[in-house]
């Protein structure tokens, strides 16, 4: 199973129920992104699907801190997605962070649809992935990093 995370921007927070929106990505919007942190490659999506379970992190291989609500899955014209935010001490600073506008960015583990991806004038375009979680993130750049 290849799971891969990349950067998206685009959040609000609502502070009366710990829920923060955030952007997944811009459709068709190649961005580079790099599996090791020094080869890159240009990549792009064309749709997206939530998991059923949807995690949500304070970074990745950290904390986790709250839940994706797949009912709240918009597509159109980007990927969009309620995030709720636990009432621990870890969601609470994440809050404040973004409130403060520290933390700007979230980034996204997916799984590629097998057989889905064509590459094209130097692009790799998904048409489809499974969104499986995102953890926040301090800046908006894609980054990939696969199993």
């Amino acid at each position: 199973m290849e799971i891969c995370q990349r950067s998206a921007s685009e959040f609000v927070a609502d502070d009366d129920t710990n829920t923060v929106v955030v952007q997944l990505a811009e459709y068709g919007e190649a961005r580079t992104v790099s599996d090791d942190g020094v080869t890159s490659y240009r990549e792009s999506f064309g749709s997206m699907h939530p998991a059923a379970k949807f995690h949500v992190k304070v970074q990745h291989g950290g904390e986790v801190i709250g839940h994706g609500v797949p009912m709240s899955f918009r597509e159109s014209p980007n990927p969009m997605i309620d995030l709720k935010i636990a009432e621990t001490a870890a969601g609470r600073d994440m809050l404040a962070l973004i409130r403060s506008g520290t933390v700007s960015d979230v980034s996204v583990e997916f799984r590629p649809d097998s057989g889905q991806a064509l590459e094209r004038d130097g692009v790799l375009h998904r048409s489809e992935v499974e969104i499986l979680g995102c953890a926040f993130a301090f800046r908006s750049t894609w980054q990939r990093n696969c199993a």
